[in-house]
């Protein structure tokens, strides 16, 4: 897409298209769990580009962390230790954990 914008002004207003921008960030974000940027205000070109650039990030900001509830259990692969003791396995639900931006931390179990 990129190479094209260098032909001409007609090539490179199309290439900057927001309408395909849009399209390259949908077939990016396509099997995503989770994509936090359709709460930002910017051009798709620049998201596309944020998410390449965030792909690579390993650490979770405080922003990111308190805005999720998550939930989990142990896998059968774990051990009885652990499975015994997992309410998801009791047929209770899942643990749910939900950290908050002030640093308390609510733990509870899903119905």
């Amino acid at each position: 897409i990129l190479n094209i914008s260098l032909i001409c002004k007609l090539c490179y207003k199309i290439a900057n298209s927001d309408i395909i921008w849009k399209e390259q960030c949908n077939i990016l974000w396509l099997n995503k769990v989770y994509n936090p940027h359709n709460r930002i205000k910017c051009n798709y070109k620049s998201l596309y580009y944020r998410s390449i650039y965030l792909s690579k990030c390993n650490i979770l900001s405080k922003d990111e962390i308190s805005s999720f509830i998550w939930c989990g259990r142990f896998k059968h692969a774990a051990g009885s230790f652990y499975t015994d003791r997992c309410p998801w396995h009791q047929s209770r639900g899942c643990y749910v954990v939900n950290f908050h931006y002030n640093g308390l931390l609510y733990r509870y179990i899903s119905r």
